[in-house]
């Protein structure tokens, strides 16, 4: 599974980063800069305790505005905030400094097998476009 996310790290300056999982259980963060692939761009690798169904970015913590990681497992979803581990920015030289970890925030147990997950707005959240009116019948006597 791959997903394609903007300031997975909260960065004040957020940029694109691709992020993968794998049915094996591994995750990974990559920041490409330029065309073809140098090993300074995996910012991640991490291997998880169950397959990776499904990734999702979004406003998942209470009481936060950053956003964080939902990794969809067969069993369990879990909920992740992605950390800079060096304190340096996306544009750093130093490799190390632009490096991420994940800190497991929320773990949900499911009860029955999932295949997949789907991201809504709960309360309070607005639907686009105009609600259609409903056509009046003419009521006709016989």
């Amino acid at each position: 599974y791959q997903r394609r996310v903007h300031g997975i790290d909260n960065d004040a300056n957020p940029s694109d980063k691709i992020v993968t999982g794998s049915t094996l259980g591994t995750i990974r963060i990559y920041f490409p800069r330029q065309k073809g692939y140098k090993a300074d761009d995996l910012l991640l690798e991490q291997v998880l305790d169950a397959p990776i169904l499904q990734l999702a970015l979004g406003k998942f913590l209470p009481n936060s505005s950053n956003l964080a990681l939902a990794v969809l497992h067969p069993r369990k979803l879990i909920v992740y905030s992605a950390v800079r581990t060096g304190g340096g920015a996306d544009g750093s030289a130093d490799p190390l400094a632009r490096q991420i970890t994940l800190k497991k925030k929320n773990e949900h147990n499911l009860k029955k097998k999932a295949l997949k997950m789907r991201i809504e707005t709960f309360g309070g959240g607005k639907k686009k476009g105009k609600k259609k009116k409903k056509k009046k019948k003419k009521s006709t006597l016989r």
